[in-house]
């Protein structure tokens, strides 16, 4: 028994990595400024918000007490925000320091964005200089993850049975935020409130495949079949297609959330949700060589840029400007090095999990 459990545990894991996966490889493809026709358009909706309903799926903490899930994901989360966002600015402070561009009020700069989390403060629209400069544009969603994530948890311990009021009315607080805050708050205050209906969604779609009948579900018992989440891939597919074409491109890293909020916030769950089911109906097994990306993406999210940013410098002297392009040659290499850059951390990530984990194991037989 407990080894039927283990295995479907397994293929759960399994199929959740590919989503995460998939959702990852679109935020590098945006990031190498990779526009491919509408596949841009639609990964635009889901690849960061994937990750905040991917979570709530995941979700199984109702019982721990507030205190504890907050310390525990801040070790997990925030913890690896701080290495990450220090690593990055020793490693450009060296460089700055290097070409003889290394300045107090750009140093001051750098370190005050890594304590924002955000990458400007002016609102949508408003150009400004990134505050977060030294490569760790895309860690902004950590901190975002992390407050978010615990505002789902109070919501769900406060009662879970009212867990659907209580995120609609945060999506209200939320939206309200959005519309009347002059300046984007630090660690995404004001879009965490939306988050957090993100990370209802992926719980309410668990408690829809559980065995446990829901008294909010009718269609429980349908919803679970196969064949069903075949129709609702095409279903979820076409919202997704009128989502993109009605509200347009988002950037949810300044508050961006296309035409409208609540076009956005749908478009990320209709896109989100149609990536988990794919990804848990077709055969995942073709795509094992990058399951362990999935596994690795908060690494992937922290240095990828510092990749791109070296594939530039080798690459400058034989193609100047090259990386630019928007030839088809110059998109095709920049997708080849996208799919290489998420191999490579993934790879030296897991080097040094062994190698970490091989140095316990020989400490504690000595």
């Amino acid at each position: 028994m407990e080894q039927k459990i283990k295995s479907k545990n397994n293929a759960r894991l399994d199929w959740i990595d590919l989503s995460k996966s998939i959702g990852i490889f679109f935020v590098l493809l945006s990031h190498s400024q990779v526009n491919i026709p509408l596949v841009s358009g639609l990964g635009n909706l889901f690849y960061i918000g994937i990750f905040f309903v991917i979570a709530g799926y995941t979700y199984h903490d109702e019982e721990v007490p507030v205190v504890w899930f907050a310390w525990k994901k801040a070790k997990r989360v925030l913890v690896p925000y701080l290495q990450y966002s220090m690593a990055l600015f020793l490693i450009m402070s060296l460089k700055r320091i290097l070409e003889g561009s290394f300045t107090k009020s750009e140093t001051l700069t750098s370190l005050f964005g890594i304590f924002y989390a955000r990458n400007q403060i002016g609102r949508v629209g408003v150009p400004e200089k990134s505050l977060l400069d030294v490569m760790n544009a895309p860690l902004w969603f950590l901190p975002a993850f992390y407050l978010s994530f615990v505002l789902f948890h109070v919501l769900v311990r406060i009662g879970k049975e009212k867990l659907l009021l209580f995120t609609l009315i945060s999506m209200i607080i939320g939206m309200s935020l959005h519309y009347l805050s002059p300046v984007l708050l630090p660690w995404s205050i004001d879009t965490a409130f939306l988050f957090e209906g993100m990370f209802a969604a992926g719980y309410f779609a668990k408690l829809l495949m559980s065995e446990k009948k829901q008294s909010f579900c009718f269609c429980q018992e349908l919803v679970k079949r196969a064949d069903f989440q075949y129709l609702l891939v095409v279903g979820f597919f076409i919202g997704m297609l009128i989502l993109q074409f009605y509200n347009g491109r988002m950037n949810l890293s300044i508050g961006d959330f296309g035409k409208t909020v609540y076009g956005g916030f749908f478009g990320v769950i209709f896109g989100a949700i149609f990536v988990m089911l794919l990804s848990k109906n077709i055969p995942w097994k073709i795509f094992t060589p990058f399951l362990q990306t999935g596994q690795n993406s908060m690494q992937i999210m922290a240095f990828h840029l510092l990749s791109f940013e070296i594939c530039k410098v080798l690459m400058n002297p034989f193609l100047p400007e090259f990386w630019d392009q928007n030839t088809l040659t110059s998109k095709l290499i920049r997708v080849v090095i996208v799919i290489g850059t998420m191999i490579f951390i993934t790879r030296v990530s897991v080097w040094i999990r062994n190698w970490k984990k091989g140095r316990v194991d020989q400490y504690e037989r000595t």
